[in-house]
């Protein structure tokens, strides 16, 4: 009998990125002293379809020097933040109506925008799919995915599929390894190495089936995608 099971996942963004700073502390002498709490005072972002580069100058200590051949602008860099992006197609998702023994997929894409050297994905719903009743994860974890057996596998779960940047572990079995999502923010991804200023992307499938005895309605959860810079 076809069950009338509709859900409704929000993904929601916190936490995302974070920031490196370098500080210049303050000294002093006699004859001198240099404030380690200067401000911006040059630089910015530049771009090109090559790069993309966040710079900052601080106060000149010596002034600018030039010549026929060279101009300098000597001085500190007070603070040099990495920040981070990330967005999710769709933002919502729905996976309809179920027939028992009969998964219903949806692939959501996650991209990514850095200019730190690595990041780590980590994600956690806030309950199981809930409604009339409760439809529990599978029993695959991040950690251990379990195949996922069509018909003989029961719960909620997700895998991943593709990326264009560092390659998915092998333990996701090209999106036919299946994890529930964890009740604790879990990380399941890494990116290793700067990526040139060209966004990632991160595609996941999210898998559902639930049993006959499952009651009908309408069931939702709510799912935190959360993006962490890392040296």
């Amino acid at each position: 009998m076809k069950r009338g099971i509709l859900w409704v996942v929000l993904f929601s963004l916190i936490g995302l990125g974070g920031a490196w700073n370098t500080h210049a502390a303050t000294f002093s002498s006699p004859n001198y002293t240099i404030n380690g709490n200067l401000g911006d005072s040059a630089a910015g972002a530049q771009t090109s379809t090559n790069y993309s580069l966040t710079s900052s100058a601080g106060e000149s200590i010596n002034g600018a020097a030039a010549s026929a051949s060279y101009k300098l602008g000597q001085g500190y860099i007070p603070t040099l933040d990495r920040s981070m992006q990330l967005s999710l197609n769709p933002s919502t998702i729905n996976l309809g109506a179920l027939t028992p023994g009969v998964s219903n997929a949806v692939d959501v894409t996650a991209t990514i925008l850095t200019d730190a050297p690595g990041y780590a994905l980590s994600l956690h719903q806030d309950a199981d799919l809930t409604g009339p009743s409760a439809i529990p994860a599978i029993a695959g974890s991040i950690n251990s995915p379990i195949s996922w057996s069509e018909g003989s596998t029961k719960g909620l779960g997700f895998s991943l599929v593709s990326t264009n940047a560092t390659p998915i572990d092998s333990k996701w079995n090209s999106g036919n390894s299946y994890a529930a999502l964890p009740g604790l923010a879990t990380d399941f991804y890494s990116r290793i190495g700067y990526n040139g200023g060209s966004a990632d992307t991160l595609t996941a499938r999210i898998r559902l089936d639930v049993l006959a005895s499952q009651l009908a309605g309408s069931y939702s959860n709510a799912v935190t995608w959360t993006g962490t810079i890392t040296p």
